[in-house]
Order: C-alpha cells, then sequence, then structure tokens
C-alpha cells in the first residue's frame, strides 16, 4: 500500500464520520491466531494492527495488507504466515513498514 493509498483512505474516514456530531469509535482486541500463542489484532478507526507477542508485524487500512518481512525466529514467521497466508514475495523491508505506519499516524 503506498503513501497515497494511506493518505486517502485517512481523507475518507474523516468526511465519512464529519457532521455526525462526536462518534466515538471503541477499539477491539481480538487473537487472530488460537488463544494463548500470543496472536493479537487491535483495530482501530477501522485500521488493524497485528502483533507478535508485542512487536507490531502488520497492518491493515481500507482493506490492503503491509506486512513486516521476517527478521525474528520460527514463531514470528508462523504468526505472519497466519497473516497473509504465507505470501512473503508480498512484505516489506522494516524501514518501508516504519514509512509507511508512520506516515498513517500523522494523518490520524
Amino acid at each position: 500500500m503506498s503513501v497515497t493509498e494511506i493518505q486517502q483512505y485517512i481523507k475518507d474516514l474523516k468526511e465519512s464520520i464529519a457532521g455526525q456530531g462526536e462518534v466515538m469509535i471503541i477499539p477491539t482486541i481480538e487473537n487472530y491466531g488460537l488463544s494463548g500463542q500470543n496472536t493479537t489484532c487491535v483495530t482501530v478507526l477501522g485500521i488493524d494492527v497485528y502483533f507478535s507477542y508485542k512487536t507490531a508485524i502488520a497492518f491493515r487500512i481500507n482493506g490492503r495488507l503491509v506486512v513486516r518481512e521476517n527478521v525474528w525466529g520460527v514463531t514470528t514467521g508462523k504468526h505472519l504466515n497466519l497473516i497473509d497466508d504465507g505470501k512473503k514475495d508480498d512484505r516489506v523491508s522494516g524501514e518501508e513498514f516504519k514509512t509507511l505506519w508512520n506516515e498513517l499516524a500523522v494523518n490520524c
């Protein structure tokens, strides 16, 4: 997902709730694997952030998935595979992941 696509999603989201008065969107926390596997997904404002233990390893925005390449080990690799069905060629470097995430956070 490009920075431009992320910016457009945030703009569209803000426009969709504008004029509705105070809108409260409650975050959710779920497991994306089996319970107890340290596989957590937090959803806030329609953005899913996937964690392996306490590390953010992927996020989904506007239906598009951004997944970090595995630089950790076998267990986090299994968590990544749960998220993207093992599509390793679509994963981004840690630096690209941070850039995309920082752009998203700045525009929220």
